[in-house]
């Protein structure tokens, strides 16, 4: 693909669903771009105007976005580089066959024996996915307060309940769309929906528990 066709396409996706300022700045020509200025504005009810400037405050606002632009591209590409290490570590130290692709960590917490909540935190190749965290409200009145294997027991059986009615079909590795539920994620885009390993805080008592 050429730039001015990926800054195009770019453009068209990013403000499918936002109201774009009234003057986009651009560091190079996209493929189309009246085209894609007619359609912005139709969509934001008002003119919007994309220019390419060659000069002055303008110019020197463009070059530097896209020097920032550059700068965070290298971080994500050195976060990334770095993360599939630690992966590739991980999958050693443990054993597997490949390096995992979602990674589940759960825990527990209550205050005096009240207000008892679990966590799942999720992690995977880009790092600590964020908008896969869960949080499930322990709503068991048969558990004891500050029984710590009873709520890691709670926890594990409605997140997996859901997932095996909701993708129970699908392996660990395979993507799925979002199911929409407060407390248990479905994956996300393209992300697996599967957890490759499953970690615990905790020892031998929560392991059985949730077995």
């Amino acid at each position: 693909l050429e730039p001015a066709e990926v800054l195009g396409s770019f453009l068209a996706q990013f403000y499918d669903d936002k109201l774009p300022a009234r003057t986009l700045l651009l560091s190079q020509v996209a493929q189309e771009q009246e085209l894609l200025a007619e359609a912005l504005s139709t969509h934001a009810g008002r003119k919007i105007t994309i220019s390419v400037p060659q000069r002055g405050e303008k110019k020197d606002l463009a070059d530097h976005a896209l020097q920032n632009a550059r700068e965070a591209l290298g971080r994500r590409l050195a976060e990334t580089s770095t993360q599939a290490r630690l992966l590739q570590g991980f999958a050693e130290t443990f054993g597997l066959a490949k390096p995992p692709v979602r990674i589940e960590v759960y825990d527990n917490s209550h205050i005096m024996g009240t207000n008892a909540v679990g966590a799942m935190v999720v992690a995977g190749p880009e790092g600590f996915v964020k908008n896969q965290y869960r949080k499930f409200n322990i709503r068991s009145t048969e558990i004891t307060p500050g029984d710590d294997f009873g709520m890691m027991r709670e926890v594990m059986q409605r997140r997996f309940s859901r997932l095996l009615k909701e993708h129970g079909d699908e392996q660990p590795g395979a993507t799925a769309d979002d199911a929409g539920d407060e407390d248990l994620v479905a994956g996300n885009g393209g992300f697996p929906a599967w957890p490759d390993v499953i970690l615990i805080d905790g020892g031998q008592g929560q392991m059985t528990a949730v077995r």
